[in-house]
Formats: C-alpha cells, sequence, structure tokens
C-alpha cells in the first residue's frame, strides 16, 4: 500500500484510500454475514 493521506486526516480521503484497497464484498455476502453473527 503505497497511498499517502496527510495530516489532518478526513474521514472521506481515509475512506476513499481504504475502499481502494480493501476487498469489496457483495451485499449479500455482508448480509449472511449479519444474519450468522446474530445466530450465534
Amino acid at each position: 500500500m503505497d497511498d499517502y493521506v496527510s495530516k489532518p486526516v478526513s474521514a472521506k480521503a481515509l475512506g476513499d484510500v481504504l475502499a481502494k484497497w480493501l476487498p469489496h464484498k457483495e451485499k449479500q455476502d455482508i448480509s449472511s454475514d449479519e444474519e450468522s453473527q446474530n445466530r450465534a
């Protein structure tokens, strides 16, 4: 990861960089994860 976020960090700038590098999940995957956590 070689993106640079200058200080002070804005939430939008940080979110944009994280969205670029983190794996994307489908909406269905997220809802199924939430359902399995609620059952536990």
